[in-house]
């Protein structure tokens, strides 16, 4: 199943040779932001944006997320499996996340793309963040 949508969505480049050593248990998944970024759009964008940023009366900002920003990457693949219910007290919310998105076929791999995808949509924030907030200078002569 990994090499299968590896392939279908990489093409060829590498991604399915990869998936199927890692089902052989031969290597070690490296997981792919793009294939998070389809992933996610296809399951988590609903409620969390397309962009990440979250929409008000759903999903939380993962772009400016310190939860996500905080987590190892294992513990964060293990959190989404699971879910969160709307009343766990760490829910600010208040709205529940279904496991695994509610989308119960999603394999610990694809889960690792996402949040390889997460990583860098926050690296991306942290990025604008620092260039917004730099003054522009300009040399008269």
């Amino acid at each position: 199943a990994i090499a299968t949508a590896a392939s279908s969505l990489d093409q060829g480049t590498g991604a399915a040779t990869q998936a199927s050593q890692v089902e052989d248990g031969t290597a070690e998944y490296i997981p792919d932001p793009e294939i998070g970024r389809e992933v996610f759009v296809q399951t988590c964008a609903t409620c969390h944006g397309f962009q990440a940023q979250g929409l008000p009366h759903n999903g939380a900002a993962l772009r400016t997320s310190p939860f996500v920003a905080g987590q190892t990457d294992k513990d964060l693949v293990a959190f989404i499996r699971a879910g969160r219910r709307a009343k766990d007290p760490s829910n600010k919310s208040g709205v529940a996340m279904p496991p695994s998105g509610n989308n119960p076929s999603l394999s610990d791999a694809r889960l690792a793309d996402v949040v390889a995808y997460l990583r860098q949509v926050q690296e991306e924030q942290k990025a604008e963040a620092t260039t917004e907030s730099t003054p522009v200078t300009s040399e008269a002569k």
